[in-house]
C-alpha cells in the first residue's frame, strides 16, 4: 500500500493531467451533441360502472387489463396521426412514435406519456397532445359501444405535460465526472502499465536480487541537484552533503588492496551520478585536512572539470603522454584550495590503452606517495573497458547506482565484467535514494562496517 502511494505520488502529474483530459473530452462532446428535452403527462383511466358493486368491480377489474394497451395506443399510428395533424408535424407517426414513451404505473390507473425533442416547447406540445388525442381514440373510438351505450371507460388527464427548463440529456454534471473518472482510469492504468514494463531497480529489494555486496553510501534524490552540484561547499549542512561525509566515513572500513591505495568510482551507464559522487566524496574528504587528488580518468566524457569550474584543456592524456608534467597539469580548488584535481585533458585516440598502461600505473605510483587519497572518476563500465581495466591498477572501486535509472541485469553484468578482470569492488553508492530511505541505507553500512 505504501509503495502504490508512493507511486501515485511520483506520477500525480500524469493522473491530474490525464483526469482533466477526460473532463476537457467530457465537454466537447457536451458542446457538440444536440440538446434532448423531455416532457411528462399523466392520463388517468377510470371507469363508469353500473348501479350495484359487482357491475363496478367489474368494470375496474377491465380497465386494469387494458392499461398495457393504453399504453401501447398512445405510440400507435392511430394517436400519433391526429398528434402530427394537430401541430403540424412534419414527421411520420413511425418517426414521431420513436420520441415517444408510455408506460403504465404498477398498480394504478395512471398512463405516463414521455415525449422527447430538441425543443422543450416541441416536447411539451407532443406530450400534451398525445395524451389528449389518446383520450379521444379510446373514448370515441375504440371503447365506445354506439348508439346510447356509453363507453365503459374513461381517460382524463390528470397532469399536462410543463416546459422543461433543463434537457434531460446530455446531463452535465454526470458525464463531466464520468469523463473525470474516465479520464483517471486510463492514467491509473497508464502508470501501472509502464511500471509493470518497467524493470529499472527501484528499491534495495530490486538490489539485493543482484549482489549481496554492501551499500556503503546513499545520496538523497534531489530534483535540483544538477543545478548544485557541489553540495559539500556549497550547501553543507544538507541532507545530500551529510550523506557524501557518510560515504566517506563507511570508506574508512573498506578494505583496500596493497597493490594500490587509490579508489575508482564507476557506474554501470552513463548518467548515474558517479562523476558528482567522486567530486563531492574528493571534497568531503580534502576538507579533514588530508592531501586528495581527484583524477578524471573519463577520457571519453570528462566532466570534472566542468563540475569544478576548472580549465580542462591539460590534464591526464597529456600527462601519459608526456607532454605535460604532473606539477603543470593539477589544479587546486574547494574551501582554501584544498583539493587537488587532474583534469582529464584533451580526449585521445586510443583511451583503453592510457588507462591501462604502465605509464598509467607509474602515475598512481607517484601520486599515492604525495597524496594521503587518491580517488578515480571512471567511466562506466558497460559502454567501454575502460573502467575494467583501470581497476586492475587501482585498490578498489565503488559501483555507483542509480536508482531508477539501471535495471538489475545491467548492474549484474557490470559486476561480471569487473569480476572478470579481479577487480577489487569494495561496494555500492546508490543515488537519487528517495529522502526518507537514505537515512536507513547510512544506517546499515555504518553498522556493516563498525562490526
Amino acid at each position: 500500500m505504501r509503495e502504490a502511494a508512493v507511486l501515485l505520488g511520483r506520477r500525480w502529474v500524469e493522473l491530474v493531467v490525464l483526469t482533466l483530459l477526460g473532463v476537457a473530452g467530457a465537454a466537447v462532446g457536451i458542446y457538440v451533441s444536440t440538446p434532448v428535452y423531455r416532457a411528462s403527462a399523466e392520463v388517468f383511466v377510470s371507469t363508469a360502472g353500473g348501479q350495484d358493486a359487482v357491475q363496478s368491480l367489474h368494470a375496474s377489474t377491465y380497465a386494469v387489463t387494458r392499461i398495457a394497451s393504453y399504453a401501447e395506443l398512445a405510440r400507435s399510428g392511430v394517436v400519433l396521426e391526429r398528434v402530427i395533424d394537430d401541430l403540424g408535424l412534419d414527421q411520420s407517426p413511425a418517426q414521431l412514435a420513436s420520441q415517444i414513451e408510455a408506460a403504465g404505473l404498477p398498480e394504478s390507473l395512471l398512463v405516463e406519456i414521455h415525449a422527447s425533442s430538441a425543443s422543450a416547447e416541441q416536447a411539451r406540445d407532443v406530450a400534451n397532445s398525445v395524451a389528449d388525442n389518446l383520450e379521444l381514440v379510446i373514448e370515441s373510438g375504440l371503447e365506445s359501444f354506439g348508439g346510447d351505450i356509453s363507453s365503459l371507460v374513461q381517460v382524463s388527464t390528470v397532469r399536462e405535460a410543463p416546459l422543461p427548463v433543463a434537457p434531460r440529456y446530455p446531463d452535465y454534471p454526470t458525464l463531466l465526472a464520468l469523463g473525470g473518472f474516465a479520464g483517471f482510469l486510463m492514467a491509473l492504468g497508464a502508470v501501472l502499465l509502464r511500471e509493470s514494463l518497467d524493470d529499472r531497480i527501484r528499491t534495495d529489494r530490486d538490489l539485493r536480487a543482484v549482489t549481496e555486496l554492501p551499500v556503503i553510501g546513499a545520496v538523497p534524490h534531489d530534483p535540483g541537484g544538477s543545478r548544485r552540484p557541489l553540495v559539500v561547499d556549497t550547501h553543507p549542512s544538507s541532507s545530500r552533503a551529510e550523506a557524501y561525509r557518510g560515504l566517506r566515513t563507511n570508506l574508512r572500513f573498506v578494505d583496500v588492496e596493497v597493490r594500490s591505495r587509490a579508489v575508482s568510482l564507476t557506474s554501470s551507464v552513463q548518467g548515474e551520478g558517479k562523476t558528482t559522487t567522486a567530486v563531492n566524496l574528493a571534497l568531503s574528504i580534502a576538507q579533514e585536512g588530508r592531501r586528495v587528488l581527484l583524477i578524471d580518468a573519463d577520457l571519453r566524457r570528462p566532466r570534472v572539470a566542468e563540475r569544478l569550474g576548472l580549465e580542462g584543456a591539460v590534464g591526464l592524456t597529456e600527462v601519459l603522454l608526456e607532454r605535460s608534467s604532473l606539477e603543470d597539469a593539477v589544479q587546486t580548488t574547494g574551501r582554501e584550495g584544498a583539493l587537488t584535481v587532474l583534469p582529464a585533458g584533451s580526449i585521445p585516440p586510443n583511451p583503453s590503452e592510457l588507462l591501462s598502461s604502465d605509464r598509467m600505473r607509474r602515475l598512481l605510483e607517484r601520486v599515492e606517495r604525495d597524496f594521503d587519497d587518491v580517488l578515480i572518476d571512471a567511466p562506466p563500465v558497460l559502454p567501454v573497458t575502460d573502467a575494467a581495466l583501470l581497476s586492475t591498477i587501482t585498490g578498489g572501486t565503488l559501483l555507483v547506482v542509480s536508482l531508477r535509472r539501471v535495471s538489475p541485469s545491467q548492474v549484474r553484468r557490470s559486476l561480471e565484467a569487473l569480476a572478470t578482470v579481479d577487480a577489487n569492488v569494495l561496494g555500492l553508492v546508490l543515488n537519487r535514494v528517495p529522502a526518507k530511505r537514505g537515512n536507513r541505507y547510512g544506517y546499515y553500512a555504518r553498522e556493516a562496517y563498525s562490526r
